[in-house]
């Protein structure tokens, strides 16, 4: 595991806050921070960090970052995707017919 010069705080049960320190903002003089909400391990939040860290050490964080939580979310619904496929395949091979319209599912 790298070392970084954030942290990593927790707030609650698998839930934690990692910040990372960007320097001061050239104009205002005052601190800049990132701060990134995780849902998961510790470990994942430290994962976060070290990625986070390693962006902005070679100068180049990126300039609109998907969040860990708009991943994980992302990660859902292509679960309940799978889900909803799987069950459309089923009712098509047993005899159903598919009907124009979002997800309208008929016997036929």
């Amino acid at each position: 595991m790298e070392t970084s010069a954030g942290s990593i705080t927790n707030c609650g049960n698998l839930r934690w806050m990692v910040r990372l320190p960007l320097g001061r903002d050239p104009t205002t003089g005052k601190a800049r921070n990132h701060f990134e909400p995780i849902r998961g391990s510790k470990r994942e939040a430290q994962a976060y960090l070290d990625w986070y860290a390693g962006l902005v050490a070679v100068g180049e964080p990126p300039k609109e970052t998907v969040s860990h939580t708009e991943l994980q979310d992302l990660a859902a619904l292509e679960r309940k995707a799978a889900k909803l496929r799987k069950k459309l395949l089923a009712r098509v091979e047993s005899g159903g017919r598919v009907e124009p319209g979002p997800l309208s599912l008929t016997r036929g």
